[in-house]
This record gives structure tokens, C-alpha cells and sequence, in this order.
């Protein structure tokens, strides 16, 4: 039992001894009260307290009707105890519910409001329980206002006015919460809502005590490119549960294009081997030496942990010897052909922005992993060819299909490969794609003339004389229908006995973090 409590109690006692003098019937009903009120507070049962004091508020002023409307005063003691019990009652998870109705009042004054209504009903027929209700009602008003006023001083903001994220690519912003109230609130933080980006928050319950300030963190990652609004909303409650206010934050979120940060990246790398060239050349012994010990998926030596490096690669007895983590760098060989076929056909800027940041990363890592690499690419679409680069360097692949990028913005590449089903006959081969139908030979036919009309298969019938068997394809390309047609270019290409290796697509930032950092060039002499 608490001070309270207690004092609360020797209060019932002090009307017990004046009950005695005055009626038998009220001391020994007040007695009985009193009884239940101790069983209250020794077992600490809620419901029960609540049901002690709300029975002791209405009851003193019919046990000591004699003093009037002066015996409505003398219950006032247990309306705040039991509003009290009330807001513990309520604190509990099963009010979550309620928390996010449209309700602006707070549980407890709802609950109390209804505890109350028989009561109320009986006020007809008695005057004194008529100044109990108004006297009720009146104190239940007054603490719901001065805890409502004590809301308005908690502020809330985000740490930006707007919020920006590159697409396929997660950012973190605060939510700040001050309390500059009295007393301290309880936070309630709903999940944010936002058609571009998937938002979540570090954490969605929080008492905040007085002159407290409160940092949230909300995490954000982009969905779709474009702007949107997204939606938060905080609820705030006194710690009574008395009065409830909900903020809404609706700041503006810009999902950026995730091939410009990998823009930015390959010009980054690009002036990083600018840089190194000025320095240091690579020396046809160097060049001999490469190709004398490296093979393909051969351990080539350790270097620094990069963010993006697979765990498995970590060279774990030098990283301990070393207190920094070191990871194995396998390497293929430095002059190993390559074969890139970006097929840019889409039917969204979304799914164009994925093709073009694929094929940036791609020619990235190849670049990290030998500048020097001999490199067939071509970038294409349903309609025309819009970049050929045959038998260069992997660097100088890179430099072209960034020129070309920054010459044609991406907007107007997309006008440009838009896709067109103009044969209404593959709207019913991709339906029976999409829901893993046994295609039939017919189908199986059509999907081989797409075969023998898509550009970058023609364009590996050009150069299959002039790179032969081993070397690596890459294939970039979307769609549902598309992934079909590339499943027979795939099959034909192995027969002929090329390999098939996997586009490189990590996150925005560790591709940025990557190309700002990773080592580039081995086996090279330093000039004189």
C-alpha cells in the first residue's frame, strides 16, 4: 500500500467515527465499505479498488444526507483514487485497440463516463445523487483539461523536411519527441504508411518522463521512383489516460533513380584509374605473370574487408592476427573475355532504372576485379541497338556506357524502349507463363522465333567467330516474357560451351562505398 492509500483509508475512518454518531444504518454500510476497501488494497486487485472507491464516492453523500449538499464534498477524496485505478486498469496492452479510434477523449474518462450512466439514471429520483453525478462529471471534465493542456506541450518533429531515399536502397531518419509538460506521456507510434518506400520505426511504445526528449529512429526503404507523402502518426496520452491527442507527420519522401548514385560511382572509379594511370603502368611482364599463375576461382591473396563482401570470403585466422577483418580475393583471369547482353525492353521506369543500375554495377565489379579484362557488350532494346562495344577494355566499356547515359537522360531512354505487344497471340503464351502452364509446341515455336528476332542474340551470332568457347555471358534483361526468351539464349549458348555468370546487383550504397574504396589494379611496376 501506498501513501495514498493510506491516507486515503484513515480519511474513511474519520467518516466511520462521525457515521457512528449520526445514524447506525450509515456507520454499519460504511463499515462494510470500509471492510471491502481494505480486502481492495491488501490483495491489490484492481477491479476490486475500482469498484471500492466508486461505490464509496456515490454512497458517503447518502450516508451523510443530513449535512446537504456539503456531504457531496466529502466523497471527492475517492474519485481521484479511483480514477487513478482506472488509468492502471487502462495502461495495460488490451487498450491499444482503443488507442487508435477516432475517440479524442482518453480511455480512462470514456471508461468512467460509462461506469457512470446507471447512476445517472437514478439521479432522477434523488436530489442527492444528482449533485454526486454533476459533482462527477465536474471533476472528470476538469482533470481531462488540464491534461489536454499539458499535451499541447509535447512537440514532435521528424529531423527533415523531406525524406529521400535511392530506390533499392535504405535511409534512416529521427523522429524527435520533447516533453515539455509536467507529467510525463505515454507514446504510441503507428506503423507508417507510404505508397514509394516500405518505413519502419525503431521502436512504437515509449513513457516519456518530464523534460524528457525522445529519439526514434525511422528507417526507410524505397520501393518505387517518384514522390510521395508518407503518413505517421503519433498518439500521446497523458499517464492517466485521461485525454488523448494524435499528431500526424506527412513529410515529403523522393525515391531517386538507383543508376544515378551508380552513375556517380562509375565516374568515381573511373577517376580513381585516371588517377592511377598517372602513377603506376602495367608492364608486359606484369601482364605475362597475371596470366601465368591466376585462374578462374583461384585463391589470388587477402586485402581489406569491403561492405558487400560475402562473409564466406573472410580469412578469419588473419583477421584475428590482424584486429581488422580480412577477407580472401579470388580473381579471374585478367584477360578473360567477357560477353554482355543489356536488353533495356521494359514497360516501367521502374523496371528500366533496375536493367541500367544492373548493368552499371556489373561493369563496376568487373572493373574492380581487372580493369583490363577484354569485354564484348551491347546495349539494346525490342526496336534498335543503342551501344556496341567489341573487344575492349572492361574500363573503357565502362567510360562509354557512362557517356552514354549522361548524353541520354533516362526518361528519354525510356520513351525510347518502351515495349509493344503487338502479336495478341503472346498475350496467351505469357499468361501461360506466368501461371507455370506446360507451354505446347506451338508456344515453344513462337518463343523460338522471338529467339531468332531478339538483338542480342544476333549480335552473339556476330561475334561467335571472333570469341570462341570459354568465356562468360552476362544477361540483363526484364520482364516475365523476356526471362523465357532469355531461358532458350541460355540453353544454346552452353551447348556451344560458355559460361553463364550472374549479374552483380548489391545495394546503392555499398556499390558507391565499393567504388570509392575497393583496391583496383595488381601486378603493376611503379614508374622508375
Amino acid at each position: 500500500m501506498n501513501v495514498k492509500a493510506l491516507t486515503v483509508m484513515a480519511y474513511t475512518v474519520m467518516l466511520l467515527l462521525i457515521a457512528y454518531f449520526i445514524n447506525t444504518v450509515s456507520f454499519i454500510a460504511l463499515l462494510l465499505l470500509f471492510i471491502l476497501q481494505l480486502l481492495s488494497e491488501i490483495k491489490n486487485v484492481l477491479k476490486l479498488k475500482i469498484i471500492a472507491y466508486f461505490t464509496l464516492f456515490f454512497s458517503v453523500p447518502l450516508f451523510f444526507s443530513v449535512y446537504n449538499i456539503v456531504s457531496v464534498v466529502l466523497s471527492t477524496p475517492y474519485f481521484f483514487m479511483f480514477v487513478n485505478n482506472i488509468s492502471k486498469l487502462s495502461s495495460k496492452r488490451t487498450t491499444m485497440g482503443f488507442l487508435r479510434t477516432k475517440v479524442k477523449i482518453g480511455y480512462s474518462v470514456y471508461a468512467s463516463s460509462i461506469i457512470a450512466l446507471p447512476i445517472t439514471i437514478l439521479s432522477i429520483f434523488n436530489t442527492q445523487i444528482l449533485y454526486t453525478i454533476a459533482l462527477y462529471y465536474s471533476l472528470l471534465f476538469v482533470k481531462f483539461m488540464i491534461a489536454n493542456k499539458e499535451l499541447s506541450k509535447v512537440n514532435v518533429s521528424l529531423n527533415s523536411y523531406t525524406l529521400r531515399v535511392f530506390k533499392g536502397d535504405e535511409n534512416s531518419y529521427e523522429v524527435i519527441v520533447s516533453n515539455k509538460s509536467k507529467n510525463s506521456v505515454n507514446i504510441y507510434l503507428e506503423t507508417p504508411t507510404c505508397e514509394n518506400v516500405k518505413a519502419t520505426l525503431s521502436r512504437k511504445f515509449k513513457v516519456l518522463s518530464k523534460g524528457e526528449q525522445l529519439k526514434i529512429g525511422l528507417k526507410i526503404y524505397g520501393k518505387l521512383i517518384g514522390e510521395s507523402v508518407l503518413t505517421l502518426k503519433i498518439i500521446l496520452t497523458d499517464n492517466n489516460l485521461l485525454a488523448k491527442k494524435t499528431i500526424a507527420l506527412k513529410p515529403k519522401v523522393i525515391v531517386i533513380p538507383q543508376y544515378k548514385l551508380a552513375l556517380r560511382a562509375a565516374i568515381i572509379l573511373l577517376s580513381r584509374l585516371a588517377q592511377l594511370q598517372r602513377t603506376v603502368k602495367l608492364t608486359e611482364y606484369a601482364a605475362k605473370g597475371l596470366t601465368r599463375r591466376t585462374r578462374r576461382g583461384e585463391y589470388y591473396g587477402v586485402r581489406a574487408y569491403v561492405p558487400g563482401d560475402e562473409i564466406s570470403s573472410i580469412h578469419w585466422k588473419k583477421s584475428v592476427s590482424k584486429q581488422t577483418l580480412i577477407v580472401k580475393d579470388y580473381r579471374r583471369k585478367p584477360f578473360e573475355t567477357l560477353i554482355v547482353l543489356c536488353d533495356l525492353t521494359s514497360k516501367t521506369f521502374n523496371e528500366l532504372d533496375d536493367l541500367v543500375y544492373t548493368l552499371l554495377s556489373t561493369l563496376i565489379y568487373e572493373t574492380l576485379r581487372d580493369p583490363m579484362q577484354t569485354i564484348y557488350l551491347t546495349i539494346y532494346d525490342k526496336q534498335r541497338m543503342h551501344l556496341n562495344v567489341l573487344g575492349e577494355n572492361v574500363s573503357i566499356a565502362l567510360l562509354k556506357t557512362v557517356r552514354y547515359l549522361q548524353k541520354t537522360p533516362l526518361k528519354t531512354l525510356k520513351e525510347a524502349v518502351e515495349a509493344h505487344l503487338d502479336k495478341p497471340g503472346l498475350e496467351v503464351l505469357r499468361s501461360s507463363i506466368v501461371k507455370n502452364i506446360p507451354l505446347t509446341v506451338a508456344e515453344v515455336s513462337s518463343l523460338k522465333d522471338k529467339l531468332f528476332e531478339n538483338k542480342g542474340y544476333v549480335f552473339l551470332s556476330k561475334i561467335a567467330d571472333m570469341v570462341k568457347p570459354p568465356a562468360n555471358i552476362v544477361l540483363i534483361h526484364g520482364n516475365v516474357l523476356e526471362k523465357h526468351t532469355y531461358s532458350l539464349v541460355e540453353y544454346n549458348v552452353k551447348i556451344l560451351g560458355y559460361s553463364i555468370v550472374e549479374a552483380r546487383k548489391p545495394k546503392p550504397r555499398i556499390l558507391y562505398e565499393k567504388a570509392k574504396k575497393e583496391p583496383l589494379i595488381v601486378g603493376v611496376k611503379p614508374i622508375g
